[in-house]
């Protein structure tokens, strides 16, 4: 009796499917230009793109004249390192301090000295404060710099990232940097080097439109109201600053939440902390984020406001892989918040891609309801009443089977 049973639920099962695959449902489409030749073709997340799709990318699909899906895998921009050109310190020392420190201590086989070195971080979207000192018997120690800023920077894998600390020449045998995590979770540090000649070549951000900012001091801080001209995702932030020259402030950046009432109570989600320092730029990265409005907090204590003068923000440049057919047309369907990411074959073939032709978007449009899964208004009024009614179905013999089995035993 259990064995019929078992092929009734996986038929139900299997009618059920479809439903469930089809109940995805995008609010938006874009045509794609016309197909020369058959080959694989690179589309780009554009700024105005991304307004419409979630920050993991996951919400857009490639779609054939048929609504077929179409394979595709998503290319983060990357910058072109020199690898040869990269000699390798021998580590000393990476441990975790008791009061959750990175310390590092490396030693410096360059006896011409250094003037920077590169630290490889495995994926990390955060900002930090350290401090380098060096030695020659790694019993005295002599500070180089007691402010250095710690972000990801150029990124050499898809979970790796390089960090490149500049400081004046220095032919100190040993190095030891001390990274202040303060209450957060301490950086995973893998390796250290220097780079012999300069390796960056191509930058792997697009900027965003200029967004309109509104600044106001109060009680010792000061609040930045940023806004976008769209609902723009960025993961990295540009400020320009005015007024005092020596300077040293805490800052925060946040979402706000929904309600009324002044800029300082409706302070909601923290996105990242950061410290401006009058001797680097005022560079922040953080986790991609998607807001056409936030807030920038800066906690000036009992020195004068800073003048903030200007606000960029950029994302990390993406671009769809696919292959696509001469003579098809193909469109491109995004915004769906239920929607994950397709697990695709090509995916397994993405490092034997090495020809890429460009292909453009035209303008992004609302798709009208039921146009994608089901074009016949009939039928659609039979699609929740089927699946209720398998449901129960499914119920039942789910209610039988578990009988059978106890009967059984």
């Amino acid at each position: 009796m259990i064995a019929p049973v078992k092929i009734l639920v996986s038929v139900v099962i299997i009618c059920l499917a479809p439903f469930f695959v089809f109940a995805q449902q995008f609010k938006y489409t874009a045509e794609l230009d016309s197909v020369v030749a058959a080959g694989f073709y690179t589309i780009p997340v554009s700024p105005s793109f991304s307004a419409y799709i979630k920050t993991d990318l996951a919400d857009i699909l490639i779609a054939d004249k048929n609504n077929r899906w179409v394979p595709h895998i998503l290319q983060a921009g990357k910058t072109a390192l020199t690898a040869d050109l990269f000699s390798a310190f021998p580590v000393l020392q990476n441990t975790i301090t008791d009061s959750g420190k990175n310390l590092l201590v490396i030693e410096n086989t360059k006896e011409e000295g250094i003037y920077n070195f590169a630290l490889f971080l495995k994926n990390s979207a955060v900002s930090r404060m350290a401090k380098l000192s060096g030695s020659n018997n790694q019993q005295e120690w002599f500070i180089i710099d007691d402010n250095i800023a710690i972000s990801r920077s150029y990124e050499m894998k898809e979970d790796e990232y390089l960090q490149e600390i500049n400081f004046p020449l220095t032919k100190y045998r040993y190095l030891k940097i001390i990274v202040d995590n303060r209450s957060n979770d301490p950086l995973r540090i893998t390796r250290a080097g220097f780079f012999g000649k300069p390796y960056k070549q191509i930058t792997n951000y697009q900027e965003n439109p200029v967004p309109a900012f509104f600044q106001k001091d109060s009680n010792n801080y000061s609040y930045i109201e940023v806004r976008q001209s769209n609902n723009y995702q960025f993961d990295k932030i540009f400020l320009k600053i005015g007024g005092a020259k020596f300077y040293e402030r805490e800052v925060q950046l946040l979402i706000p939440v929904l309600g009324k009432g002044p800029i300082s109570a409706r302070r909601g989600k923290l996105i990242g902390n950061f410290k401006l320092l009058s001797a680097s730029p005022a560079v922040f990265e953080l986790p991609r984020t998607k807001a056409p409005l936030f807030f920038i907090v800066i906690k000036n204590g009992d020195n004068p406001p800073l003048k903030i003068e200007n606000v960029l923000t950029q994302q990390q440049t993406f671009s769809l892989v696919a292959y696509l057919e001469q003579g098809n047309k193909y469109r491109l369907l995004m915004t769906d918040s239920l929607a994950s990411f397709a697990d695709y074959d090509l995916q397994s073939f993405k490092d034997s891609i090495t020809s890429l032709q460009p292909l453009s978007y035209k303008n992004i449009q609302a798709i009208k309801k039921d146009t994608i899964n089901n074009t016949d208004p009939g039928k659609n009024r039979w699609v929740w009443p089927t699946i209720i009614l398998a449901a129960i179905v499914l119920c039942f013999f789910t209610y039988r089977l578990t009988t059978d089995m106890n009967q059984s035993k």
